[in-house]
């Protein structure tokens, strides 16, 4: 196992994943220039199957976990969308029972 680029990608791997798991993907994101540029330095030094096999286990799990956040963005933003339009909410409650909530009811009254 040499040291330099591979224990740095090891530990960007690792650092992209606690962002990851934060859901900073800000954060995740900020990392794809030092991630680009020590893929680089690995393909100059031709890593070991080991090496190779352990960067592309982690590199999968932040995959995954980047997928994962893109489907939460995806079904807040539908949720959002559903109350913008006054749509029915479905929701638990505190004890667990799933309830409907439902948009107020226009009230506005006309005057003379």
């Amino acid at each position: 196992m040499f040291d330099g680029p591979y224990r740095r990608m090891v530990a960007l791997l690792d650092r992209e994943r606690d962002f990851l798991r934060r859901g900073d993907v800000r954060g995740a994101a900020d990392l794809a220039d030092a991630k680009e540029r020590l893929i680089a330095a690995l393909q100059a030094r031709q890593p070991t199957a080991d090496e190779v096999e352990t960067l592309r286990r982690k590199a999968d799990r932040n995959q995954a976990l980047v997928d994962a956040a893109a489907r939460g963005i995806e079904a807040a933003r539908d949720r959002l969308d559903a109350i913008r339009r006054g749509r029915d909410i479905h929701a638990y409650a505190a004890n667990g029972t799933r309830e409907v909530i439902r948009p107020p009811e226009n009230r506005l009254q006309k005057r003379a």
